[in-house]
């Protein structure tokens, strides 16, 4: 181990050593370190090789591996990067790329070789830049989703989309306006394009409006592209890898409201695109501004008519794109700056030094930006110059991708906190030509994600390694100091319970309010400076009263809010605990009362139940001998019952039909004594009347009087056998 750990050391101070000895261009933002997975990679310039660093949970070095190139570059190197999918990795610097080939298993090996390791790389256009030396790279960027395709932009004004399995040509190139030609003139006059950001697929504008007839599948691939120009204007390109027809400049610069006349700067350099729809997108300029736009697609029901330079622009600014299905038609975009940022690089603002120089010996403040936003939080950036590094908080991207119910957005300004400065103080260019010491500034920045915490790895010039583990919880101040007080003062009054937990929801909790007022605005940087900037002058003092003032603020008057803030709890508290008191008493009286009336209740109760329980036992008894006394039948008795029942159901059918002979004998008595009149008129009638003729009436014939005899007589023996058979019944009942 101590071979090996002997070994690490001689590593590192060969690395420090390197990057001392190298001489670095103070005008290009150079970023020589990332982070690939757990492990920081920096590049090495003297050796040509790349450090493969393991860092502990205090972020020291505790392991570095060398791992050598198979095809050199043979430019300077100013960046690296890694693509999203981790599979590739970019070392490009102005005079050309070079393609890195990352293995799959190089996270997962935990041992280490002294011997170097040895990956593939290969350059990318090597023929382009060799044959044209006046050609620089300005700015490269890889594909959000794509493994291998990474799109460079060149100080000649054109786009080229590369895919790393073809690397001598550029699969499409876009020009942005100007000819090559003219690019001497273009530059003087700041429309040569210096950087660009991918902004979100038209997926995502999907899901944010549904305005857009097509499907996520087909609208996945497709991506907006935001170029800056030096002059400020902002061209937006879209990219479909599946169809590159559509991918060219057809429009002019977006327009940008409210309208500046210096078109907000003229010295941009740096731009970024925030994850979110609509976008954000920060502008940078060389003087330190940073301008937050949101990109809104324009209303083309009513459109802004008050620009004066319409007339140049073609009547139809909507983007049309092909798809394999359709053709996607999206509205013209207009840039709203609704905030603007101005970074303070020195700490101190004294620029006559004591020899008595004027403003014109003093080196204006004009550095390059290199914007990188935060792979955890969404809403924060970082800004990297030569002066050091800036982390900025837009609060308001929260807004957009959280929106209210009413949609209702309020004014929130962003924080700024200076995280390391390298030049406090700005010296003048006599005493910086006598100094033998470079000013210091940074190489590189690493993001990592570790613990659920953003980190932050900065390699300055002089070799030292910074390391700050940054905190992902932001409190917004209160605006009003009435909130202070927090509502703690409890309500007496009844009120609904819907409005009380309404109003709970909208109380933050104490800890969080005394953070709030803790939160600082503006920050002291750690100080990395050189040599020549340790001398005491008056921009030293102005820094030191600076400073004093800055700790006054941001803590001295802070915690007297804060101590103020909880004597006013305390306050509250005290009132509610006397008011508890009290009804702790009052509480006190009527529970020994409910007491007392409840040992009463008891014994009444108890007495109740003895009484319900002995009318019960009674109850039972009393059921219980009824039961006992209940007369029961044989099954002889049933039977004969059942039979008894069977003859009272015949009798009452004899009956029935007794009474319907009945009704016939009167019929038949009534037709028989009827018959006996005629029969006796008949006869009177034949002594009284003559021979002349035939009687009126015949006589029935002898046959029909005896068919009628022997009915008679049947029915009456029917008669006489159904009165026997009652007779019996009624002597058997």
């Amino acid at each position: 181990m101590a071979q090996a750990s002997s070994t690490e050391n001689n590593q590192l101070e060969k690395l420090v050593e390197s990057i001392k000895k190298q001489k670095f261009d103070r005008n290009i933002v150079a970023n020589l370190s990332c982070y690939y997975h757990d492990r920081l990679i920096v590049w090495n310039e003297d050796d040509q090789c790349l450090y493969e660093c393991s860092l502990d949970d205090r972020y020291n070095i505790t392991d570095i591996q060398i791992v050598t190139l198979s095809s050199l570059p043979t430019f300077t190197v100013n960046w690296i990067c890694s693509n999203p999918m981790e599979n590739y990795m970019a070392i490009y610097g102005t005079g050309g790329c070079m393609i890195v080939e990352l293995p799959k298993n190089w996270s997962l090996s935990r041992c280490r070789t002294v011997a170097p390791k040895t990956i593939t790389s290969f350059s990318l256009a090597e023929r382009m830049f060799l044959t044209n030396r006046n050609l620089k790279l300005q700015c490269l960027r890889w594909h959000p989703i794509s493994k291998r395709h990474l799109i460079i932009l060149t100080n000649d004004n054109r786009l080229r989309l590369f895919d790393v399995f073809n690397e001598f040509e550029p699969i499409k190139t876009v020009d942005l306006g100007n000819d090559y030609n003219s690019g001497v003139y273009s530059g003087a006059l700041g429309e040569n394009a210096v950087s660009f950001d991918f902004g979100p697929s038209l997926s995502q504008y999907h899901d944010y409006n549904n305005s857009l007839s097509m499907t996520m599948t087909e609208l996945i691939d497709i991506y907006s592209i935001f170029v800056l120009k030096e002059n400020g204007d902002v061209l937006l390109l879209y990219l479909n890898l599946k169809d590159l027809s559509t991918f060219h400049c057809q429009h002019p610069p977006l327009k940008m409201r409210p309208a500046a006349e210096d078109n907000y700067g003229s010295e941009a350099c740096s731009i970024l695109c925030l994850d979110c729809v609509p976008p954000i997108i920060i502008i940078g300029t060389c003087s330190g501004l940073l301008y937050h736009c949101l990109a809104i697609e324009n209303d083309p029901v009513n459109p802004d008519n008050n620009d004066d330079d319409d007339d140049n622009c073609d009547n139809d600014s909507s983007y049309q794109i092909s798809t394999s299905k359709s053709m996607i038609i999206i509205p013209e975009t207009v840039l709203n700056v609704f905030e603007t940022i101005e970074l303070s690089f020195p700490l101190a603002t004294y620029q006559t030094m004591d020899n008595g120089l004027d403003d014109a010996g003093v080196d204006s403040i004009s550095t390059a930006l290199n914007l990188i936003a935060d792979p955890k939080d969404g809403q924060r950036y970082y800004c990297q110059h030569s002066y050091g590094v800036h982390c900025v908080m837009v609060p308001f991207f929260k807004q957009i991708v959280n929106p209210t119910i009413n949609n209702e957005f309020y004014d929130d300004k962003a924080i700024v906190e200076y995280l390391i400065c390298t030049r406090p103080t700005i010296d003048d260019r006599k005493s910086q030509q006598q100094s033998k010491d470079c000013p210091t500034f940074p190489l590189g920045i690493g993001l990592t994600i570790k613990y659920g915490f953003t980190s932050i790895t900065v390699i300055l010039n002089t070799g030292e390694l910074i390391n700050k583990r940054l905190s992902n919880i932001v409190l917004t101040d209160f605006d009003d100091d009435d909130q202070i007080e927090f509502g703690f003062q409890s309500n007496l009054n009844e009120s609904s319970p819907t409005i009380e937990h309404q109003q709970q929801a909208k109380k933050p909790n104490f800890s969080e309010h005394i953070q709030r007022l803790l939160s600082k605005t503006t920050s002291l940087p750690l100080i990395k400076s050189s040599k020549t900037d340790s001398k005491v002058g008056m921009a030293e003092l102005e820094m030191l009263l600076n400073s004093i003032d800055v700790l006054r603020i941001e803590y001295l008057d802070k915690y007297l809010v804060a101590a103020k803030a909880i004597n006013k709890r305390k306050t509250v508290l005290n009132n509610e605990i006397e008011v508890q008191l009290n009804q702790l008493d009052r509480h006190s009286k009527e529970k020994d009362e409910m007491l007392k009336k409840y040992v009463e209740l008891t014994e009444k109760y108890d007495k109740i139940q003895e009484m319900t329980n002995f009318l019960t036992e009674r109850l039972e008894n009393i059921i219980t001998l009824v039961q006992k006394q209940r007369p029961e039948m044989s099954n002889a008795e049933l039977k004969l019952s059942e039979q008894l029942t069977e003859e009272l159901q015949h009798l009452n059918e004899y009956r029935e039909q007794f009474e319907l002979i009945r009704q016939k004998r009167r019929y038949q008595d009534m037709q028989i004594q009827k018959y006996s009149l005629q029969q006796s008129s008949v006869i009177y009638d034949d002594d009284n009347d003559d021979d002349d003729g035939p009687p009126e009436s015949q006589l029935q014939s002898p046959i029909q009087i005896k068919n009628i005899k022997q009915m008679l007589a049947k029915q009456s023996k029917e008669i006489s056998e159904l009165i026997a058979i009652i007779n019996t019944l009624k002597k058997k009942q």
